[in-house]
């Protein structure tokens, strides 16, 4: 036998043995012919009708598309595989040409009707009768089913915006119970292959969860998810911060030169600051969030000062040009920032006079001259001013006190994790 017609024969019997491994149109019509023959998808997929179709879980999560915390509605996107043993569909591959498995439309074949039970929105089952399914040769059937999820999710404010949120699709069977079927799981976390990552918020892990209602299994896919605080704190925490500070200087400006609309400036702005908090939480009596006790505590300082300097200046204007009286020199002479000219007067009015050589004489003399500038120097400035410089450093160390309560308060929350990592 020559070389060439030993080639021949191999390219001959490559040929007959890839036509004989290789499925046919007509191999394919077969199995669908055969496996489809009486084939009734209102039956339950089993022969023996007692027995339990077990049913496994995974899930796909594709994208967070929103979380409302006015209605506390949580919105993902993503599908589920669902897989189960259909008795009826079941074919040996080596009598069809190796077709070890074939697709067709899910509303061809017995498949669970699902939903998802804590919806927020009209109550859809999960699935499109134009997807398909696919069915191995030992019965497996394959069903992919994709939709937008919009659940309910309690969000806990009381940390915002340094909060973590744990929110939980629930799915459920509808027409069948634990004596008909049962839940599982091929994996206990939710797949990320196809994720893209939200703006705003970050998943730290998930769980999927067998549970039953009553005699119905569910499913619960959980997000635990953390909020990304830098937009919030850029745009809305640094600026409170700065007016609460921009608030105090109220007590710097003289009396008189617009210090109660300075300060009435300042309390509107801290009061659209607080209704814009208020537009974005939901109007929750059982937890209240830190931010929105702080934003009060800060509008009721601003209150104060506004009365505080509507007093002053009313107080300046009646009574600026009759004697002080006595029990309000002590703003003046004991003040030593917003007063400095006060002091620098007395020195030189103190120096200008004879000294005299016994130091007891000395003394008295000072005392008397103590008590002269005392009655023709203090004026009505000198005490506003000393009353401002006592005011402003006792706002201070409350702003400071509380501004440093509530935000080491949210640090620390934001370095502790879901009980569920502990």
């Amino acid at each position: 036998m020559t070389t060439h017609t030993t080639m021949i024969l191999i390219i001959i019997a490559l040929n007959v043995l890839t036509s004989y491994c290789t499925p046919t149109k007509e191999d394919i019509q077969n199995v669908y012919k055969d496996i489809f023959n009486n084939y009734d998808r209102r039956i339950k997929p089993r022969r023996n009708l007692q027995d339990i179709v077990n049913m496994k879980f995974t899930f796909s999560l594709v994208s967070i598309t929103e979380i409302k915390e006015k209605s506390q509605m949580f919105t993902v996107y993503g599908f589920f595989e669902v897989r189960w043993k259909d008795e009826y569909l079941v074919w040996n591959s080596s009598d069809y040409g190796g077709v070890n498995n074939i697709t067709t439309y899910q509303n061809k074949v017995w498949r669970p009707e699902i939903s998802a039970l804590n919806t927020m929105i009209r109550l859809n089952l999960i699935g499109d009768p134009a997807l398909p399914v696919i069915i191995n040769n030992d019965g497996t059937v394959r069903w992919f089913a994709g939709e937008h999820f919009s659940v309910l999710c309690k969000l806990h404010i009381k940390y915002y915006p340094f909060d973590k949120q744990e929110c939980s699709l629930i799915v459920g069977v509808w027409g069948y119970g634990v004596e008909d079927i049962t839940f599982g799981t091929l994996n206990d976390k939710v797949m990320f292959e196809f994720y893209e990552s939200h703006v705003e918020w970050e998943v730290m892990d998930t769980l999927l969860t067998i549970d039953n209602w009553g005699d119905t299994p569910l499913l619960r896919v959980n997000f635990f998810l953390r909020r990304m605080p830098d937009f919030t704190v850029l745009t809305f925490l640094v600026p409170i911060i700065l007016l609460s500070f921009l608030n105090l200087s109220v007590f710097i400006t003289p009396v008189g030169e617009g210090k109660i609309g300075f300060s009435m400036t300042v309390y509107l702005t801290f009061a659209v600051f607080l209704g814009s908090l208020s537009s974005r939480l939901p109007p929750n009596s059982h937890e209240t969030s830190i931010l929105t006790v702080y934003l009060t505590a800060l509008a009721v300082l601003c209150t104060c000062i506004v009365l505080i300097s509507a007093i002053q200046t009313r107080v300046y204007i009646r009574y600026k040009e009759r004697p002080i009286p006595s029990s309000l020199r002590f703003l003046a002479k004991r003040h030593s920032w917003f007063c400095l000219s006060c002091c620098r007067r007395k020195e030189k009015y103190l120096l200008n006079e004879n000294s005299v050589s016994n130091e007891d004489s000395n003394t008295i003399k000072s005392n008397e001259k103590d008590s002269e500038f005392d009655n023709l120097n203090i004026t009505w400035d000198d005490v506003m001013n000393g009353l401002d410089s006592r005011l402003f450093w006792l706002f201070i160390s409350v702003v400071v006190t509380l501004t440093s309560s509530c935000f080491l308060t949210l640090f620390l929350s934001s370095q502790n994790t879901f009980e569920y990592f502990s």
